[in-house]
């Protein structure tokens, strides 16, 4: 879960019967605020994930409402072994011109300094 931002409070609990997690949040202390339930089905490991996850952020506290997030599981690539895999090129040749504008503009640096893919079941 990304950190909020001052004045932002997130709540989150595992569910785990269902393999997911709930994440409530609150961008305002005042009044009570519209709360929108959002699924995201994703991969920690995922940067386009972490993207959107982000501008579901800023799109909530421009629409005032409060986000109730339930997390769902999906691996990008189920077979990486445990150690994970080594990652080919160099740090810049691993974030592709698309990817760096998207994260720049949500406050993201994509630096592909990460030499290895992680596995993301452990």
């Amino acid at each position: 879960v990304v950190p909020p931002r001052s004045g932002r409070r997130i709540i989150s609990r595992m569910t785990a019967n269902t393999a997911s997690s709930s994440t409530t949040v609150n961008t305002s202390k005042s009044s009570p605020k519209k709360v929108v339930d959002v699924t995201i089905t994703s991969d920690l490991m995922c940067p386009w994930c972490y993207v959107g996850l982000k501008k579901l952020q800023e799109a909530s506290e421009v629409a005032e409402v409060d986000t109730n997030i339930t997390w769902k599981p999906y691996l990008l690539r189920p077979n990486i072994p445990e150690e994970g895999m080594p990652k080919g090129g160099t740090p810049e040749s691993r974030v592709g011109n698309h990817l760096k504008r998207a994260g720049e503009s949500v406050g993201i640096d994509f630096t592909g300094l990460t030499d290895k893919t992680p596995n993301t079941i452990l």
